[in-house]
């Protein structure tokens, strides 16, 4: 078994996507009845945007072997990226029949916190990680699955405690993958995107909404002329005290209310009937500086995302392409607080850890931080993942988890042809 599993992983390795899946598909012809086999071939088929030979592969590895848990998890993520409304019940009820043959299998009852968690019932979800810790203390997915839980809870300090678990776990199993998949996704900087812009500016202008572009879509516009090709969002900023009513205006003009597990109140995220998704984020003017950032409901100031700019909130109206908006009369310097070199193109700067305008390395910061760490080394981004452990080590110099992350990085790179 060894030796397909080789070639499959060395051809992942230096990024041949098309060398493994076919290494895969062979092995899976040569060994029809061997369940890692077809495991595999969903795996890889998965990662390159082959759904339906994912599923079939997976179907064929969990007829073979019925209480494979990877497989069951991996097909449930696999058919709800497809879409299909009942996978992780389906995930559920597979855990639960395999715990009740093997009570101490770690691996079901992490099966069994996912399916839980992503059907809306966290209480059960943690309950469950915890049991599969009960088993083996050092399971990653266990210990991120009651970080994400406690973060959406609001118990920062115990979230990050778990995602410094569970990161740290992922590198001392070099659980790294070197192969990220190139994206299908459109690139972000099209004309219709700029078009609802200019759109909603104007609606929210003529409101009597002080409402502008900011963060990347301010980037794209001061330095480029239009928004970023890499972008994913819309980032529309007004004074805070507007933030609310505006939230409601915009759902009553083609925009939907976007699902937000960590009870954000800042910034309110909504989505366009067309798909196009919108940040809608809120400054505060104390009078001595601008504050803004990432509020979670309920929570210690301290503990708080809290990003400063330079007071006050010097804005103008000027003619768009739709119609009059409000804009900021200074630009450059609202971007050289947020980014500093904004200039210089950095295609792996994150602004919500790397911002150069934080007001400290709050423990929603470091959440924020772990989290995507975890995320980008699992999905193969293995530069943004550098770039997010360097901006933390700017805060923590001496951090021996965020130093480990930039090592393994490299170690990774260089073995990778």
């Amino acid at each position: 078994m060894q030796g397909p599993l080789s070639t499959i992983r060395h051809a992942l390795a230096r990024g041949d996507g098309h060398a493994a899946l076919a290494a895969a598909r062979a092995w899976s012809r040569s060994s029809p009845t061997e369940p890692k086999a077809w495991q595999a071939l969903g795996y890889v088929a998965y990662r390159l945007g082959q759904g339906a030979e994912a599923v079939a592969a997976l179907e064929q590895a969990l007829a073979l072997d019925p209480e494979d848990p990877s497989a069951q998890r991996m097909l449930a993520n696999v058919l709800t990226a497809q879409g299909a409304p009942a996978a992780y019940a389906r995930l559920e009820t597979a855990a639960r029949r395999t715990l009740a043959k093997a009570p101490t299998c770690a691996e079901a009852h992490v099966n069994l916190g996912i399916a839980l968690a992503r059907q809306g019932r966290a209480h059960e979800a943690e309950a469950a990680y915890r049991n599969a810790l009960a088993v083996d203390p050092r399971s990653h997915l266990a210990h991120a699955g009651i970080a994400e839980i406690a973060l959406a809870d609001g118990r920062l300090d115990e979230a990050v405690r778990h995602f410094r678990q569970a990161l740290a776990e992922r590198l001392a199993r070099a659980q790294i993958s070197p192969f990220a998949p190139a994206s299908a996704a459109r690139p972000f900087d099209r004309p219709e995107h700029l078009a609802l812009l200019w759109h909603t500016l104007v609606q929210l202008a003529a409101a009597g909404f002080s409402a502008f572009a900011t963060a990347g879509t301010l980037l794209g516009l001061v330095r480029e002329g239009k928004l970023l090709a890499h972008d994913k969002d819309l980032d529309i900023g007004l004074p805070y005290a507007q933030l609310g009513r505006a939230f409601v205006f915009l759902q009553d003009h083609g925009w939907q209310a976007e699902p937000n597990p960590l009870r954000l109140v800042n910034p309110l995220a909504l989505r366009h009937q067309s798909g196009l998704a919108l940040d809608l984020l809120g400054y505060l003017d104390t009078g001595t500086e601008i504050v803004g950032g990432f509020w979670q409901a309920g929570q210690a100031w301290e503990q708080q995302r809290v990003t400063v700019f330079p007071s006050p909130l010097d804005l103008e109206q000027v003619t768009s392409p739709a119609g009059p908006i409000w804009a900021l009369r200074q630009p450059e310097r609202w971007l050289e607080a947020l980014y500093g070199n904004w200039r210089q193109p950095d295609p792996h700067f994150d602004a919500v850890i790397a911002a150069r305008n934080l007001r400290a390395f709050s423990p929603l910061v470091e959440a924020y931080a772990l989290m995507r760490l975890d995320d980008h080394l699992h999905h193969g981004r293995l530069a943004k993942a550098r770039a997010i452990a360097q901006a933390c080590l700017r805060h923590r110099p001496h951090d021996r988890l965020y130093q480990a992350v930039v090592d393994a990085v490299r170690r990774t790179l260089a073995q990778t042809p």
